[in-house]
């Protein structure tokens, strides 16, 4: 099974933190050698691919407002952005909506020209160092001055019937799948930092 970790390790010391469940090496490795490139842009994307359906990965548009809990602990929404990418497994579209009605997506932020960003912040996107963001290249003339990243510290669960009025803005290829899923993986699956002595993961 490709980045796990054997669970039958022995167990770290108390002042260890927990170890990610896949091999961490490999999973970065595999990052490291996709971002290599220095056209992402044509290494991720499939311009050909049909978009009359949708997998995961996917951009999105959809203009929805973004749920979630407040700091009070009630329900809130706030105005959303007109791109999301679909973080659900794609055989949640396979599913009649009977069996499988809901899957998740989590907004796709546009934090500006390219230009007003330190070159250190650009550097890190397009290296894929941020754990929480997966940087989406320019996929068109019109996102090309911008950047965009998806929030997966903001997952949302979606009923499938609202991609009735969604529409692929842009699909990512074999290799593009692989960097999101890598880096999706990263983020679920962090090594956990409950036994540093400040408490935090």
């Amino acid at each position: 099974m490709p980045f796990v970790r054997s669970v039958a390790e022995p167990a770290m010391g108390a002042e260890s933190r927990w170890p990610p469940v896949y091999d961490f090496d490999q999973l970065t490795g595999t990052i490291r050698q996709i971002v290599g490139t220095q056209e992402l842009e044509k290494v991720l994307y499939d311009p050909s691919a049909s978009h009359s359906s949708f997998f995961q990965g996917d951009l999105v548009r959809l203009e929805v407002e973004v749920p979630f809990i407040g700091e009070d602990g009630q329900p809130k929404v706030q105005d959303g952005p007109p791109f999301w990418a679909i973080i659900g497994n794609t055989c949640d579209f396979d599913r009649v909506v009977e069996d499988v009605a809901f899957t998740q997506v989590v907004p796709v932020w546009n934090l500006g020209p390219a230009s007003t960003l330190s070159e250190e912040n650009r550097a890190s996107f397009r290296r894929y160092r941020y754990y929480t963001q997966f940087y989406f290249p320019p996929w068109d003339a019109d996102s090309d001055t911008q950047v965009f990243v998806a929030d997966f510290l903001r997952p949302v669960a979606i009923h499938k019937n609202a991609f009735k009025s969604a529409s692929v803005v842009a699909r990512l290829n074999r290799v593009g799948w692989i960097l999101f899923h890598a880096c999706l993986v990263r983020f679920l699956a962090r090594d956990d930092g409950r036994e540093d002595a400040g408490g935090t993961a």
